[in-house]
C-alpha cells in the first residue's frame, strides 16, 4: 500500500512540474572543481587564461562567482562537455548564460558556442565547427547580439540587429528554439525579438555556380586549396583570426582589410580570381527546411572570444529543454541580486571618483612645484633630439637656429626640417588628406617585424621585436560599409515594416499622440497571403498593443482573418475619432480593449466571443482560488534535481524491484524538500496553546488573552486566534520557537495576522523576536529583543514599526510606514536577506524594501568630512560683490520730506500770537533713499566650501547586522486602551515562498468572505441598535404617561379633601 501511494504521488509531481532535461548547468560555485570540467585549448600557446572571481562588485559573493578573463589583448578558448548528452530533442532548446563586463570594454566578444559532443577540446579554436553561436559582441560603437546557426554544413546568420547591454552590470541572455522552428531571444528575461527561423535567418553567398570559391595557387607546386565550409581564401601562414575581424562569426562576407594589407599578403602568395565572371555579385539565401533534431549531436559548450581589455565574467551557463525552468533559474541566480549588485557598483564608483580626485590633486601639486627653467631646458633637449632625427642632411642645423627668446625654441627647427623635407621630396604632397587607419598600421607593423625577424641579427632587432597580435580592421572600409548599410536600411524601411509603415511615419504619429492624447492614430494593417496564423496574430497584437496574445488568437479564429481586419479598421476609426470609454466612464479603452468590445458586438461571432470571455474570467477566478496555481513557487535547485531523478527512475522502471526504492527515494525527497519552519502557531488545537505560551508574572496587572475567532469570521478553524480581553491594560505573553533559529547566512521571514474587531484608538499590535535565553516569566517592556515588528495606533499616528536591537540600542526605520486601520484581518510580513537587504509587506504588497545600512543607523557613516581640512585663505564664497564701476546719479540726493505746496494758511491764523505760518511737511515722492552701489555676480565665486570626504576610521563592516545565532522566542508586549485585537498564524521560516503560500491559504482565500461577514454583522448590529432605541423611547414615553396620571390622580384627591 505505501508503494502505491508513492507511485500516485510521484505521478502527481511529474504532471505538476514536468520532467526538464538539464543537459548542462554550470554555476562555478565549487571552488577549483571547474578546472576538472573545463579544458583550456592548446591550439595556440598565447591563449588568455581564465580565473574564478565574483568581481569588484556583486549581489552575492557566492552566487556571483563566475569565469573571468584576465589578460588584455588576448584570444580565449575553453570548453566543457555536457552533463547529459541529448538522445533526441523532443522539446525546445534553451540556451542561457549571464555576462558581466566589469571593464569598460571597447572591443571584445562575450558569446558562447554550442559544439559537438565529439569535439577535440584541446584543439578548440575560432575555426572549429560549431552548431550555434549566441551572445553579445562589442566593437567600438557596434554593440550587437550575435546569433549564428549551422545547418547541413552551412552557417546562417541572424538577419536582425539587436543591441546588447554595454554597461558594467550582470545581464542574462536567453535563446529559445521551439520544435515548430519559432524562436525567442530574451535579455534580462524580457523578449527583445521573436519570430520564425526560416524567415529571420539568411546566408550571404556568391551567386556563381562555383559558390565564389577563390583558388590559392602555390608558386612552387602549382596546387590549389579551398575551404568550402568557410568559403574564404586561406593563405598559408595566416589564420582567419588574422585576416578578418569577423572571422570568428563565420560570416561569409568580404574581408575588411585594406589594399595595403593585401599587397603585403600577396608577396608570398598569388591569388588567382575564379574563372566565373560574376563572383562579385551576391544574393541572400535563406534556409528552405530545418529540423531541430539536427542539433541532437550537441554535447559541449565553448567560449572562444577576443578581448582587448580583460575583465568579463561568464556565469550560470544553462542548456535545457524547459523554458520555465530557465526562467526560474535566472530569477534565482540574477533577478534576486541585481539591485544589491547595482548598489554596490554605485558605491565602488563613488570610491573610485574620490581616489581619482586625490590622484589628480597630487599631480597638480607636482606640476606647479616644477621649475620653469627645467621646462625650458626640456624644450631645448627636445629640439636637439628632433634635429638628430633628420639624418646627415639635416644635421647642419645648429643650436643657433633656436636662439629666439620671444618664440618656442622648437619652432624654427621644425620649420627648417619641413622645408628641407619638401626639397627632398620629388613629388608634391597629395591634396586629399589621408585618414588614420589604426588597425591597418598595426597589421603592417606586425608584417614588417615578422619579415625583419626572419633575418636574425640584422640591426640587432631580434632581441627587441614585440609583436602586437591583433585583428585587422580598416577604418575607411568600415565607414564605407556603414554608409552602405544605412542606405540599405533606409530603402528596406520604406518597402516594409512590421505594421506596414515607415519609421519616420511612426515617429510622427507618436509625437502627435504626445501632443493630443484624445486622438489615436493607429498603423495600417493588411492581410498577407500565405501568412501563418501565429505571425498574423503577432502583427495584430503589435498594432493593437495587446498583451493577451492567446486570447486574441482565439478571437481571430472565431471571427476569421477578414473579420479581424474589418474589426481592426473599425477600431482605428474609433480611435481616430477620440476612442471609446470604459463601461464606468473612468478612462479610455486601449486599442486592444476596443477591438475586443467590437468583437463581442459582432453580429456573426459575438455570442461565441462573449462565451470565450466568460470562460476566461472563470478560469482566472479559479486559478486565483487554487493556491497551488496562484503562486509561482521557485523550488530549490536540489529539489528540482530530486524531482527529475525520481520521475526519471519511475518512467524507466521495468521491474517491480525498483518500486520499494522509488518509495524510499520519494519520501526522502519530500523530507529534504520541505522548508525550514521554526514556528507556525495557528491556535487550532483547543486549549493546548496555554501549554506553549507563557503569561508574564512581572506584573500582576497584565491583561489576559482568550482563544476565539471573534464576532465575525470566514472560517472558524483558520480564523481562530488569541484576543485581548481587558481594556486599559498592558499585555505580556510569549512562547519558545519549536527550533532555535541560526539566521546567519539565511533568509529570515516573520509573518503574522492581526484583526482589530474594536474601533481601536490607542494601542499596539506588534510582535517581538527574542533570544533563546530570554526568561519568559519575567518578559516585560524592558526585555531586550532582536526585532520589533507590527502596527501601532495612537490617535492620528498610525504606523508600522520595524525596530532592530543592535549592540544595546533599539534602531528604528528612518521613514514611517503608514496604514489605514479597519476591522478586517491583515497580514504583516518582514523578510531579511543574507545580502543585507530587507522587504516589508502588508497584505502581500511590498511597502518598503532596500539596503539595511541605508535605512537604519547600525554603523557610523563609511565616509566623513576630513576634520583636518581647512578652508583655503583665497577661497571666495561670495555669490555677489559690489560693482566698483557703479556711480551715484547726479539727481539722486533729494530731501526725505518737502513742504506741502498745496497747503493754505488758515484765515484765523495770527502771526503775532501763533508765530510765522509754515506749510506742513509731506513725504517727498522723488526721494529714493540712501544710495548704495549695486551688486553683481562674483566672477571668482567658488561656491560654499566643504571639507573633502575621507574614509571613516571608525567604520567597521558587520556581515551580521540583524542575523543572530540564537533566535529562540517570540512575544506580544504592548498597551491597549480598548481590547478586541486577534492575533493568528504566527510564522517564522527561511523560505519566502512558503510564507507566501501560508498567506494565500489563511488570508487571501477568505478575505472576501470575511468582508461579507463583517457587513452582515454591522447590518445586524445596526438593526439591533434601532430596536433598542425604539424600546428605550417607548419606555420613556410610558414613563412620562404614568407621571401625568399620577399627577392628575393626586390633584383629584386634593379636590375631594377640600
Amino acid at each position: 500500500m505505501p508503494v502505491c501511494t508513492a507511485i500516485l504521488l510521484l505521478l502527481k509531481v511529474a504532471l505538476t512540474y514536468g520532467i526538464p532535461n538539464i543537459y548542462l548547468e554550470e554555476r562555478f560555485d565549487d571552488g577549483v572543481g571547474w578546472k576538472n570540467r573545463w579544458v583550456q585549448s592548446k591550439h595556440r600557446s598565447d591563449y588568455g587564461l581564465f580565473t574564478i572571481s565574483h568581481g569588484k562588485f556583486y549581489g552575492d559573493a557566492q552566487v556571483g562567482i563566475g569565469l573571468q578573463t584576465t589578460q588584455n589583448s588576448r584570444f580565449y578558448a575553453a570548453s566543457r562537455k555536457f552533463d547529459i548528452m541529448p538522445e533526441n530533442l523532443s522539446g525546445p532548446l534553451v540556451i542561457q548564460f549571464s555576462v558581466k563586463h566589469e571593464q569598460k570594454i571597447d572591443c571584445g566578444g562575450a558569446y558562447i558556442k554550442i559544439l559537438s559532443g565529439k569535439i577535440n577540446q584541446t584543439d578548440f579554436h575560432n575555426s572549429s565547427s560549431y552548431y550555434i553561436m549566441f551572445g553579445p559582441d562589442i566593437c567600438a560603437d557596434s554593440k550587437v547580439l550575435q546569433m549564428i546557426l549551422r545547418y547541413n554544413d552551412t552557417y546562417f546568420t541572424w538577419a536582425h540587429r539587436v543591441n546588447c547591454k554595454s554597461d558594467r552590470l550582470t545581464h542574462v541572455y536567453t535563446l529559445v528554439i521551439h520544435q515548430n522552428l519559432t524562436y525567442k531571444v530574451l535579455i534580462d528575461l524580457k523578449i527583445v525579438k521573436s519570430g520564425l527561423l526560416l524567415e529571420d535567418l539568411q546566408f550571404l553567398v556568391p551567386a556563381s555556380k562555383s559558390e565564389g570559391k577563390t583558388d590559392v595557387v602555390d608558386e612552387e607546386e602549382g596546387t590549389s586549396t579551398e575551404d568550402p565550409a568557410i568559403r574564404s581564401t586561406q593563405v598559408e601562414g595566416y589564420t582567419d583570426e588574422f585576416l578578418s575581424y569577423d572571422s570568428t562569426n563565420k560570416k561569409a562576407r568580404p574581408d575588411k582589410f585594406n589594399r595595403q594589407v593585401k599587397d603585403i599578403l600577396n608577396r608570398e602568395k598569388k591569388v588567382r580570381p575564379s574563372t566565373c565572371s560574376k563572383d562579385s555579385e551576391t544574393q541572400i539565401v535563406k534556409p528552405t527546411h530545418m529540423d531541430l533534431n539536427f542539433y541532437k549531436g550537441i554535447g559541449a559548450v565553448g567560449i572562444d572570444v577576443w578581448q582587448v581589455k580583460a575583465g568579463t565574467i561568464f556565469d550560470n551557463i544553462l542548456i535545457t529543454d524547459d523554458e520555465s525552468y530557465a526562467i526560474r533559474f535566472a530569477k534565482k541566480t540574477w533577478q534576486l541580486y541585481k539591485y544589491p549588485e547595482k548598489h554596490m557598483k554605485e558605491k565602488l564608483h563613488e570610491e573610485e571618483e574620490i581616489e581619482q580626485d586625490r590622484e589628480q590633486a597630487r599631480k597638480w601639486k607636482l606640476n606647479f612645484a616644477s621649475d620653469g627653467k627645467e621646462r625650458e631646458k626640456e624644450k631645448g633637449e627636445y629640439a636637439t633630439s628632433r634635429n638628430k632625427e633628420l639624418g646627415d642632411e639635416t644635421s647642419s642645423i645648429t643650436e643657433e637656429d633656436t636662439r629666439d627668446s620671444n618664440v618656442d625654441k622648437g619652432a624654427p627647427l621644425l620649420a627648417k626640417r619641413e622645408a628641407m623635407l619638401d626639397q627632398m621630396c620629388s613629388s608634391p604632397p597629395a591634396k586629399k588628406k589621408m585618414r588614420f587607419d589604426a588597425w591597418s598600421k598595426v597589421l603592417i607593423e606586425n608584417e614588417l617585424v615578422d619579415r625583419m625577424g626572419q633575418t636574425s641579427g640584422i640591426l640587432g632587432l631580434s632581441e627587441n621585436i614585440v609583436v602586437r597580435d591583433v585583428e585587422s580592421y580598416s577604418v575607411e572600409g568600415q565607414q564605407k560599409i556603414r554608409r552602405a548599410g544605412a542606405k540599405r536600411r533606409r530603402w528596406a524601411a520604406r518597402k516594409s515594416h512590421r505594421c506596414n509603415r515607415s519609421d519616420s511615419q511612426k515617429t510622427r504619429e507618436q509625437n502627435l499622440n504626445k501632443r493630443n492624447r484624445n486622438v489615436g492614430i493607429m498603423p495600417k494593417f493588411e492581410q498577407r497571403a500565405d501568412e501563418p496564423l501565429e505571425s498574423f496574430v503577432k502583427r495584430l497584437a503589435d498594432c493593437l498593443k495587446e498583451r493577451e496574445i492567446k486570447l486574441l488568437s482565439e478571437v481571430v479564429e472565431m471571427v476569421g482573418r477578414e473579420g479581424a481586419v474589418r474589426l481592426y479598421e473599425a477600431t482605428a476609426k474609433l480611435e481616430n475619432e477620440g476612442g471609446m470609454m470604459t463601461k464606468d466612464g473612468s478612462r479610455r479603452r486601449l486599442p486592444g480593449g476596443i477591438f475586443m468590445q467590437l468583437a463581442k458586438e459582432d453580429s456573426e461571432a459575438g455570442d461565441k466571443v462573449k462565451q470565450l470571455f466568460k470562460k476566461d474570467r472563470l478560469e482566472k477566478r479559479s486559478l486565483r482560488r487554487k493556491l497551488g496555481l496562484a503562486v509561482t513557487v521557485d523550488k530549490q535547485v536540489e529539489s528540482d534535481l530530486a524531482v527529475r531523478m525520481v520521475v526519471w527512475l519511475l518512467t524507466r522502471a521495468s521491474t517491480a524491484t525498483l518500486l520499494p526504492f522509488l518509495s524510499v527515494t520519494f519520501f526522502a525527497f519530500v523530507a529534504s524538500g520541505d522548508p525550514n519552519v521554526y514556528l507556525y502557531e495557528r491556535f487550532d488545537d483547543g486549549d493546548a496553546w496555554k501549554n506553549r505560551w507563557v503569561q508574564s508574572s512581572h506584573s500582576a496587572n497584565y491583561g489576559r488573552f482568550k482563544r476565539t475567532y471573534g464576532r465575525y469570521f470566514a472560517n472558524w478553524r483558520n480564523n481562530m486566534g488569541i484576543q485581548t480581553s481587558q481594556n486599559a491594560r498592558f499585555y505580556a505573553l510569549s512562547r519558545k520557537l519549536d527550533t532555535v533559529f541560526d539566521s546567519r547566512n539565511k533568509t529570515f521571514v516573520l509573518q503574522y495576522s492581526v484583526k482589530h474587531e474594536q474601533n481601536i484608538e490607542c494601542g499596539g499590535a506588534y510582535i517581538k523576536v527574542l533570544s533563546a535565553e530570554t526568561d519568559l516569566n519575567d518578559f516585560n517592556g524592558l526585555t531586550p529583543y532582536y526585532v520589533m515588528f507590527g502596527p501601532d495606533i495612537c490617535g492620528y499616528e498610525r504606523k508600522v514599526h520595524v525596530i532592530f536591537g543592535y549592540k544595546g540600542k533599539n534602531l528604528e526605520l528612518d521613514r514611517e510606514l503608514h496604514f489605514e486601520p479597519d476591522n478586517l484581518t491583515h497580514v504583516y510580513t518582514l523578510m531579511l536577506f543574507p545580502n543585507m537587504t530587507y522587504k516589508v509587506s502588508i497584505d502581500q504588497s511590498v511597502v518598503s524594501q532596500g539596503n539595511l545600512e541605508d535605512h537604519w543607523s547600525f554603523l557610523p557613516p563609511k565616509f566623513i568630512k576630513d576634520p583636518k581640512a581647512k578652508q583655503p585663505d583665497d577661497w571666495d564664497s561670495r555669490k555677489t560683490i559690489i560693482d566698483v564701476n557703479d556711480t551715484k546719479p547726479d539727481d539722486w540726493d533729494k530731501p526725505k520730506t518737502i513742504l506741502d505746496p498745496n497747503a493754505v494758511k488758515p484765515d484765523d491764523w495770527n502771526d503775532e500770537i501763533n508765530g510765522e505760518w509754515r506749510p506742513p511737511e509731506i513725504p517727498n515722492p522723488e526721494y529714493k533713499g540712501e544710495w548704495k552701489p549695486r551688486e553683481i555676480k562674483n566672477p571668482n565665486y567658488q561656491g560654499v566650501w566643504s571639507a573633502p570626504y575621507i574614509y571613516n576610521p571608525e567604520y567597521v563592516a558587520d556581515p551580521y547586522l540583524v542575523a543572530h545565532a540564537d533566535v529562540g522566542a517570540v512575544g506580544f508586549e504592548m498597551w491597549q486602551m480598548k481590547c478586541g485585537t486577534i492575533f493568528d498564524n504566527i510564522l517564522i521560516t527561511d523560505d519566502p515562498q512558503f510564507a507566501e503560500k501560508v498567506a494565500n491559504e489563511t488570508w487571501r482565500a477568505y478575505i472576501d468572505l470575511e468582508k461579507l461577514r463583517l457587513n452582515e454583522y454591522l447590518e445586524k448590529k445596526g438593526k439591533s441598535k434601532e430596536k433598542a432605541d425604539e424600546s428605550e423611547n417607548q419606555n420613556l414615553k410610558n414613563a412620562e404617561d404614568g407621571d401625568e396620571l399620577r399627577v392628575e390622580g393626586g390633584q383629584a384627591v386634593a379636590n375631594d379633601e377640600l
